[in-house]
This record gives structure tokens, C-alpha cells and sequence, in this order.
């Protein structure tokens, strides 16, 4: 039988002409696989063939990954059966390789209990073994070669960096019921104090500045008024503050719980800045990654869809049909199982182009919108140059 052993720098194959069979769970096999000459008096050498460049190296080593043979290392056993006068039969540590090597090119393979053994016992070697037939250090050959590997298979798994885009847009959602629910708790908490403010600010920022800086309303001055009006950058709604509170119907507040108010306020307002920027850093990643996609459904709903999806390949993958009801699968199993009417739209739903059309044309629009949002997903993935004109020329068909 013959061993095949793959390493960073080359192919080994060996011979072993003893049957090891019955004694692989022996204290007396694993002192003999220990023991570097006698193992290597019953594991004759026969053939190495070493890589000819790093990219000959890389890609062999990216077929073994994947449980196949190269043509290189076909070759390779197609010149050592050439020179065996018996049957050819080859031990591989890999089940899958070896199936791959008997399906693909007709050589007697095995893989077994026995075989595995019997590779751990070279691979226990090899560093002394593989002195005698490269020049250099094999581990640094080693290392060097993992650190190639390793950003290869990081350039398959991040292709396009669509998980950044996935991991903000999650994490702006859940950043906005996080805001959601602070503003909600902060206003109802100092709407006891000052219920007037509510009334004048909306905007849930504004209304968090605005509380930090007031804090009891009683210290409101002219001064204070002039300061405020800067703050939120609007005189009039400035000055009905510092009117209402000198009016409000509003209960006296406690030091301490101001306190309170005026920390969570502060939580609030950082939290709306930290969102904001991510917003900014996720419109640009989009630009950048699927120029074509945002050009005709913007940024929003563009990482909508790529987080429902789960990766921008899985949406390039998905048919226009898939694409339409995306996000609307639960709608769409319910009128399965009871056999009623499916939905025509998910996710698109939410764009200006549906929205304003009639609702008798809204399956039509939302079929077509798929359809070109379809085009623009698969232009953004496998294209390798950086534009935005195709995006816009299927928008303008609208």
C-alpha cells in the first residue's frame, strides 16, 4: 500500500509493505510510530514532488480544502503507477479525497483506521523529513503559507464586506427601540415637572438637550432663554419655553431626581449621536458595495434587504420572484396552508414607488421593481469596477 501526504511545500508519497491491521491499538505500534528509524525502515520513501510557485502552492491547497484532487497532483500519481510493476492501491487520510481521486481518476484508494495512523506517524516526522528536500526553514514555509491560506478564505467568506453592512443595520434597529424606549421613559418622567415642553418639542434630541440644560425650571432666566434658543437653533420655540415655564402647571422636582432625569438624557443624547453617525457610515458602505441597488431604492431599504437576505450572494442567487415577497414570509406560508390569495410585495413595499401608485397597479409596480432591482443586485456583486449608471438608467424606466 501507498501513503499519500500532503504538506505546505509539496507532495510525499510513501510505501508500506507490512500489515499493521491488528496492531494500530497496541502500546507496541504507537512506540514504534514514536521511534523515527524504525519507522521509517518499515515506511520506505518513494517519490516528493515539490510546489513549483506560492500560487501553485495556494492552489493546491485550496482544491485539498475542498476535498479534490488537482491536476497537478494527478499528474503526480499518474507517473508513480507508471513505474509500479504490482496493483497500485493508495492510503488516504481524507475518506472524501480518496472517493474523489477513485470516482475522477480510476486509482485504487483506501482510507482507514490503519491509513490514519500511519500518515500521523509521518506527520510526526515531517519536520525532519522534509529537511532533506527544500532549502529553508519549513516552518517559516509553513507560516508563511497560512497567513496566504488564511486571507484567501477570509477574501471568499467577506466578498463585497456585505456582513458590515448587515451588522449596522441591525444594530441601527435595535438602536432606534433602544431611543424609543429611553425618550419615552425620560419625557413621561419629566412631564411632571415640565408637561409644557412636550407640546413645544418634538423631536426627541432636541427635547434631551433641552432637559439637560434646563434641568429645574424654576432657574430659567433671560440669560438662560437667549442660551436655549442657540441650543436648538430656533428663537420662538426658545422663548414659548421659557414663557411656558414660568407658567406651567408642572410639580416641584427633587435634586436627586433631576439627577436621574439629567443622566438618562445624557444616555439618550449620546445614543442619537452614536446612531447618526452609524446612519453615515452605513449610507457610504452601501454607495460603495451596491451603488446600483441604492440608486434605485436608497440606502434604507438597500440594507434591508441584504439583512433579510443574510449576504449580498444569497440575494444575487435569489430569483425577482424571491426578491418581491422578501419579508413577507410568514403572509405568504399562511395563504399556502389555507390556500388563499399570496402576497405581492415584502419588504419593497415600503418604497416611493409603490407607495404612490394606484392599489390595483401595486402588484404590477412591485413585480417590475423586483425585477430591476434583480439586474442592479447581480451588476453590484459580480462586477469589479465601481459604478452607479446602471442603477439610475433602470430608475428612469419607472
Amino acid at each position: 500500500m501507498y501513503l499519500l501526504y500532503e504538506t505546505t511545500s509539496g507532495f510525499f508519497l510513501f510505501f508500506c509493505g507490512d500489515d499493521f491491521s491488528i496492531q494500530i491499538k497496541t502500546l507496541q505500534f504507537e512506540n514504534f510510530i514514536n521511534n523515527f528509524f524504525e519507522f521509517f525502515k518499515k515506511i520506505k520513501f518513494r517519490a516528493f514532488i515539490p510546489f513549483k510557485t506560492t500560487k501553485n502552492a495556494l492552489d493546491n491547497l485550496i482544491y485539498l480544502s475542498k476535498s479534490f484532487a488537482s491536476k497537478f497532483l494527478a499528474d503526480f500519481l499518474y507517473s508513480q503507477i507508471s513505474m509500479v510493476p504490482q496493483t497500485f492501491i493508495l492510503g488516504i487520510e481524507e475518506p472524501k479525497l480518496a472517493n474523489y481521486i477513485f470516482v475522477n481518476y480510476g486509482i485504487s484508494t483506501i482510507a482507514n483506521q490503519t491509513v490514519f495512523e500511519l500518515i500521523r506517524g509521518i506527520r510526526l516526522h515531517c519536520e525532519k523529513l522534509i529537511q532533506n528536500f527544500i532549502s529553508g526553514n519549513p516552518k517559516t514555509i509553513q507560516c508563511g503559507m497560512a497567513h496566504i491560506f488564511s486571507r484567501f478564505k477570509m477574501n471568499l467568506s467577506l466578498q463585497k464586506t456585505d456582513i458590515m453592512i448587515i451588522q449596522s443595520y441591525s444594530l441601527i434597529e435595535q438602536i432606534e427601540k433602544d431611543i424609543n424606549f429611553f425618550c419615552m421613559n425620560a419625557i413621561e418622567w419629566y412631564s411632571w415637572h415640565f408637561p409644557e415642553l412636550t407640546k413645544i418639542l418634538n423631536n426627541n434630541y432636541l427635547y434631551m438637550i433641552s432637559v439637560k440644560f434646563i434641568g429645574n425650571k424654576k432657574k430659567i432666566n433671560l440669560k438662560k432663554a437667549r442660551e436655549l434658543c442657540l441650543l436648538i437653533m430656533n428663537e420662538k420655540k426658545g422663548n414659548e419655553i421659557f414663557y411656558a415655564a414660568k407658567t406651567s402647571v408642572g410639580s416641584n422636582i427633587l435634586p436627586y431626581d433631576l439627577l436621574m432625569i439629567e443622566k438618562l438624557s445624557t444616555k439618550v443624547i449620546l445614543m442619537i449621536e452614536f446612531r447618526n453617525r452609524l446612519s453615515k457610515y452605513l449610507n457610504r458602505k452601501l454607495n460603495i458595495i451596491t451603488p446600483n441597488l441604492v440608486a434605485i431604492l436608497g440606502e434604507n431599504l438597500t440594507g434591508n434587504l441584504i439583512t433579510k437576505a443574510g449576504s449580498l450572494y444569497n440575494l444575487a442567487k435569489f430569483p425577482s420572484s424571491t426578491v418581491q415577497i422578501l419579508g413577507a414570509e410568514k403572509a405568504l406560508f399562511r395563504a399556502l396552508k389555507k390556500k388563499g390569495k399570496t402576497p405581492k410585495y415584502g419588504i419593497l413595499f415600503n418604497s416611493s414607488f409603490i407607495s404612490k401608485t394606484d392599489l390595483k397597479d401595486k402588484g404590477k409596480i412591485s413585480r417590475y421593481l423586483a425585477n430591476k432591482c434583480s439586474l442592479a443586485i447581480r451588476i453590484d456583486y459580480f462586477s469589479a469596477l465601481w459604478t452607479n449608471i446602471y442603477g439610475k438608467k433602470l430608475k428612469n424606466r419607472f
